[in-house]
């Protein structure tokens, strides 16, 4: 495993992350059993860094992992985001768990409209960024991940005035001095969102969206970070799942994919392989999270991280395209 710098925390992360955005999920087949099997898995894969937040599965994914971390909690970097909250609607569907297997019937009746189905998840989501109310959720979250401390806390995609923020930020900092969080940062939706919060003070990093589709980042964001000691989580390596499947996504994103998947075909690498490897050489990438659930996912993008890296001249088409 490769273990990289978090920044000027101190902390040392392996270059893979699990996300843990899908764990815990209605709308998926895995049993808990499954996922702890997973979990512990990457851990004996060498990898200690896992992104989870409050509202993934509406607090189980937080629940599964602090279950897979019984005994094994000093030997990880775990990253849990709040700001958040269900609306009636979506906590009428968190309260329905026994109706689980129907939740899949009908997500399995609707698949050819995955696109539908991740606005119609949105819709349940409100945000609140009250001081209160963040403090609430992260006592709720040390009780669901079954600690006492996260190694890095993120506002979840946060977009407040100044003095809204100012006293977010204070909050935080008596929380660290109490040693409930060690390092503090933002997960933001876009790279202008991320870049206008870094000159916050004591920001430890930022968590943002990068891949061969969404590139902003690469030079407007990551040089930034280097610069100021920053850690950089680059989420979503695979474009949410478009780079696997020709029928997921916009019109304009599987457009835009059409020279990766011919450069794919012409260097003899796969487009996956070509998509990991690519987020995980760029220079500010502190660890890529990856979405998994099965053992099938870990050992694939294991695999990719074992394979040899991109020459210069395939990063640079793959950056130009």
């Amino acid at each position: 495993m490769q273990y990289r710098d978090f920044g000027n925390t101190g902390l040392r992360v392996s270059a893979l992350g699990v996300g843990c955005g899908q764990l815990g999920s209605a709308l998926k087949r895995e049993s808990p059993a499954e996922i702890v099997a997973m979990l512990h898995q990457a851990c004996d894969s060498g990898i200690n860094f896992f992104d989870t937040a409050d509202s993934y599965g509406q607090g189980e994914s937080e629940r599964l992992l602090g279950r897979a971390l019984r005994g094994r909690r000093h030997q990880v970097c775990v990253l849990s985001k709040a700001g958040f909250t269900l609306s009636p609607l979506g906590r009428l569907a968190a309260a329905a768990r026994p109706l689980k297997a129907l939740l899949r019937s009908v997500a399995g009746m609707i698949a050819p409209s995955r696109q539908a189905l991740g606005q119609l998840r949105g819709g349940f989501n409100r945000q609140n960024f009250s001081p209160a109310y963040i403090e609430r959720a992260i006592e709720g979250s040390l009780r669901r991940l079954a600690t006492d401390y996260l190694d890095v806390f993120h506002l979840h995609n946060p977009r407040l005035p100044p003095a809204e923020m100012d006293a977010l930020i204070a909050l935080l900092d008596r929380l660290q001095r109490q040693g409930k969080i060690r390092f503090y940062g933002i997960s933001g939706e876009t790279v202008d969102d991320l870049i206008a919060t870094l000159d916050t003070p004591n920001l430890s990093s930022v968590n943002v969206e990068i891949n061969l589709l969404h590139q902003a980042a690469r030079e407007r964001l990551l040089p930034l970070c280097v610069e100021r000691g920053i850690a950089v989580v680059g989420r979503q390596p695979f474009a949410s799942g478009v780079i696997f499947d020709r029928d997921l996504g916009p019109e304009e994103l599987r457009e835009r994919l059409r020279p990766y998947r011919a450069l794919a075909e012409e260097s003899g690498i796969p487009l996956a392989r070509l998509a990991l490897q690519f987020v995980l050489q760029l220079a500010g990438i502190s660890v890529v999270v990856v979405g998994m659930r099965t053992l099938r996912h870990l050992d694939a993008n294991l695999s990719i991280l074992a394979s040899p890296p991109l020459g210069a001249l395939a990063l640079e088409r793959l950056g130009t395209l």
